[in-house]
């Protein structure tokens, strides 16, 4: 079964500009960026991935955007990464 890493938004600011996207940006909304995490968590259950949680730390404020680089995965009897 495919599963997919989720970490809440609890610590996610934009502290940095990290693109061009970014800058001058408005500060973040904490109840809608939850409400929206909430929303995309919701949308990978319903298409049958299974969520593996990762608990928030305060300073890592990109720890949200854990299940969005790579989908990492290994194919079983292939031995270690």
């Amino acid at each position: 079964m495919n599963r997919v890493l989720f970490c809440p938004p609890t610590y996610f600011e934009g502290r940095d500009v990290k693109n061009p996207f970014m800058q001058d940006a408005a500060p973040v909304e904490k109840e809608l960026a939850l409400r929206q995490w909430e929303e995309v968590r919701r949308a990978f259950e319903v298409a049958g991935f299974a969520l593996a949680g990762i608990e928030p730390v305060p300073g890592l404020e990109d720890m949200v955007f854990a299940n969005n680089p790579v989908f990492v995965g290994r194919q079983e009897g292939a031995g270690p990464f």
